[in-house]
């Protein structure tokens, strides 16, 4: 009988143990979403692809960043101080990006990729390629009679 009472107290133990370990995952998947959901709703569910290179190609480092628009990237990379260039991921962390590392050098993964923004290590130069993209588009446009001011200079004026 002392046998049987002490195999149900351990039963009883390693069940409570397993059902709080369940809750308290059970608690972070909702906060996860919830936080996940308020992203969304606040506007917040904004991602860019990062190329961070050296002008050779041979180091370097494609990210996506969950959180920032190539915009405030470009913004961001362009305020980092020296100590903050030796780990751009994590300094984008802290400005409150979630990064994901999806190539490097050394994965020799292949793909199309759309950039966003692209920044060369060696020369601390940050260009928004998506910028300079919508801005050849929109060079490549006709130019309407809305578009252009004529001005007619005289001798004594206009």
């Amino acid at each position: 009988m002392k046998e049987l009472k002490s195999s149900l107290d351990m039963i009883r133990r390693t069940a409570s143990g397993l059902i709080t370990g369940i809750e308290a995952q059970l608690f972070e998947l909702e906060r996860d979403r919830e936080l996940m959901q308020d992203m969304s709703i606040n506007g917040q569910d904004k991602e860019s692809l990062l190329l961070i290179q050296d002008r050779d190609l041979t180091q370097y480092s494609l990210l996506s960043v969950s959180g920032m628009e190539a915009a405030e990237l470009v913004e961001a990379l362009s305020a980092m101080k020296d100590y903050d260039r030796l780990d751009i991921a994590e300094y984008l962390d802290n400005m409150g990006a979630w990064t994901t590392e999806i190539a490097n050098e050394r994965t020799r993964e292949f793909g199309e990729y759309h950039l966003d923004v692209r920044y060369y290590t060696d020369a601390n130069e940050v260009i928004n390629l998506k910028a300079e993209m919508e801005f050849n588009e929109r060079a490549k446009e006709p130019i309407g009679a809305d578009d252009v001011i004529l001005k007619i200079a005289f001798a004594d004026g206009f």
